[in-house]
């Protein structure tokens, strides 16, 4: 496993964009699917508890279970994308700097020197 991971270029802080979280009758909950900190501030927890309730508002409503969870992800989406938005931009403040780029602090405060 070590040399796989020194052979792979992994930063510390990195996140998937999925087009959907749901195919059929399987979707992605929790941080899984939306997590939103970086910071373990309990913004992931808020989140966690309104798409809880949001699929179990949706299963309650839908007889078919991949419609219930199709309606729970464009429900739930719609709370969490400005949040994800915000974690995305936090994160580039967290990356070491490219070393290729000359840049002596991470983006978004990287000074190019050349």
């Amino acid at each position: 496993m070590a040399a796989v991971m020194s052979a792979m270029d992994f930063d510390a802080v990195s996140a998937v964009r999925l087009a959907a979280w749901t195919r059929g009758r399987v979707s992605l909950v929790g941080d899984a699917a939306s997590c939103v900190s970086l910071l373990g501030d309990g913004s992931s927890l808020a989140i966690a508890i309104a798409g809880a309730h949001t699929l179990a508002d949706s299963l309650a409503n839908h007889r078919d279970t991949a419609d219930a969870l199709r309606a729970y992800e464009q429900r739930h989406r719609k709370l969490v994308a400005a949040k994800q938005r915000t974690v995305g931009l936090a994160a580039a403040w967290l990356r070491e700097p490219d070393p290729s780029s000359g840049a002596t602090m991470p983006p978004p405060f990287g000074i190019v020197r050349g």
